[in-house]
């Protein structure tokens, strides 16, 4: 789902809240030019859904959702294919809703109508109503979290969507969650990322954004987007890549996958001399922008996109149909923080494993450390960046473990590894004491199952003087008959997987 932000935003509602006369709109926003064709996107087919025209719309990965002519309930379809299905019923979105719903990661979000009565979030498996008296909550993008305040306190909290456990805060000012961080700003320059997965958190400070006031409206990955007089600026939080400014627009702008996304007012092609709201899209990597439109502005303007894990945008045409474009082509890799680490794999030891990992080449910046953690139990090592591997200490033996690695680096912590082979740490067997017993020439020989260390006892090794005897796991006792008279040492090794125990000699004396 996207940020929907507004320049100098004072409340996050204002993103909701715009002028709606489609006439006070295009006069209040200078025309832009029309440098790039505006493209319609592609008609999703409305014949089978439940009424002819669409009031809301959402975008979640492989999943658009929409709401219909003011009748209850919200209708998904995939995104290639399939038909309109009731997917959220009648209870949830009630007749006469007019609020947009919010759509991410799986997750709706709706409201009832108005912010002053209880917003409930419907997932997979569940549903969680937020109780009044909270402050106001908005879905994060991935559908993962949920922001919520401020409330009496003037402070600001995220919430685990699905169980409403407090994951971050309280901060100062509204939030920006992006993946597991939530971005705050602590000056015009300096940013404040707080590892919402328990991780560490990290300063940044970057150049002046703006020749005057900078508020941060929406953070995707590298890319920061900010409200400056006159417009907006987005900003690579690296600095490796030039600012970008977008125009001032009618009230949204944003970041996608790799992508800038805002509204413009364009002349209209079909009719010389007058004017048409589209959506521009800018590739963060490339450069290259496309307009796609027109859009219809009335009541409140319906332009999402799938910033989370996909490159999609629907939006309402002037008719109130569904349209989709795909938006593959501006797509960029825009994570931050280390680059997750591959080639994990272990090895065990007595009491202990040893973990090793590829390289992983730097991000943004290189990596400055490595932390392996084992499951079960979640203990941590930590090795400095040029290490390839870790010595993990302390296990059990006989336990079976699994490792992750992760790295990290100027910019935050990266996402764990997937998890290594299994391992089962084990030693050397138990030492063996045999006990003996003499009949005449015979010599009977016992012991007792050593501990095997973490591994099963595959057979023992029983020897008299030089001769070795090889016995079975399963068989405690051996006999060795015709014995010369005279002194001997008998000693019993257990033999597992990980290797062969030590022995207890003891000496039997055969008489003449």
């Amino acid at each position: 789902m996207e940020r929907t932000v507004r320049r100098n935003r004072t409340h996050p509602l204002a993103a909701l809240l715009g002028a709606a006369l489609v006439a006070t709109l295009l006069t209040a926003v200078p025309s832009q030019a029309a440098d790039d064709p505006v493209l319609a996107g592609e008609l999703v087919p409305a014949s089978d859904g439940p009424g002819p025209a669409v009031d809301n719309l959402g975008i979640s990965g492989d999943t658009i959702a929409a709401s219909w002519g003011g009748l209850p309930g919200v209708w998904t379809r995939p995104w290639v294919g399939g038909t309109w299905t009731k997917t959220y019923g009648d209870a949830l979105y009630p007749l006469g809703n007019r609020d947009p719903f919010e759509f991410s990661g799986g997750v709706l979000g709706t409201t009832y109508g108005n912010y002053l009565v209880p917003k409930t979030y419907t997932f997979a498996g569940g549903q969680r109503t937020v109780p009044l008296g909270t402050g106001d909550t908005y879905l994060a993008r991935g559908g993962t979290y949920t922001v919520r305040g401020p409330g009496n306190s003037n402070r600001w909290y995220v919430d685990n969507t699905r169980t409403g456990a407090v994951v971050g805060g309280p901060y100062p000012s509204f939030p920006i969650v992006d993946g597991r961080r939530a971005w705050t700003q602590a000056g015009t320059s300096t940013l404040v990322a707080d590892d919402l997965a328990g991780g560490p958190t990290h300063t940044v400070r970057i150049a002046d954004p703006c020749t005057a006031s900078a508020n941060l409206n929406d953070v995707r990955g590298r890319w920061l987007l900010f409200g400056c007089d006159g417009g907006f600026v987005v900003v690579d939080v690296a600095g490796q890549l030039p600012k970008f400014t977008l125009p001032r627009t009618r009230g949204t702008a944003g970041l996608g996958y790799g992508y800038a996304i805002w509204d413009a007012v364009v002349d209209d092609p079909e009719n010389a001399g007058s004017q048409m709201v589209a959506f521009k899209v800018r590739s963060l990597t490339t450069g290259e922008t496309r307009a796609y439109g027109p859009i219809d502005a009335s009541y409140n303007q319906m332009l999402r996109w799938d910033g989370a894990s996909t490159s999609r945008a629907v939006y309402r045409d002037k008719s109130y149909q569904v349209r989709k474009v795909d938006l593959s082509w501006a797509a960029g890799n825009p994570e931050i923080g280390a680059r997750q680490v591959t080639g994990v794999r272990s090895s065990y030891g007595d009491r202990g494993a040893r973990v090793t990992w590829a390289g992983t080449p730097a991000n943004l910046a290189p990596v400055s450390g490595y932390q392996v953690t084992v499951q079960p139990g979640g203990r941590s090592v930590l090795v400095d960046g040029s290490a390839r591997s870790a010595e993990v200490t302390g296990l059990r033996n006989g336990v079976a473990y699994r490792f992750t690695v992760t790295a990290t680096d100027a910019y935050g912590v990266g996402q764990p590894s997937t998890f290594s082979n299994t391992v089962v740490p084990a030693g050397k067997p138990g030492t063996v004491t045999p006990r003996t017993k003499r009949q005449g020439r015979k010599v009977i020989v016992t012991w007792t199952a050593p501990d095997g260390n973490g591994r099963t006892v595959l057979r023992y090794l029983v020897k008299i003087d030089t001769k070795t005897r090889i016995v079975s796991a399963a068989t405690l006792r051996t006999v060795f008959k015709g014995v010369k008279a005279g002194k001997h040492r008998i000693s019993v090794r257990a033999v597992t997987a990980a290797g062969t125990g030590t022995a207890k000699a003891i000496a039997v004396r055969v008489p003449r």
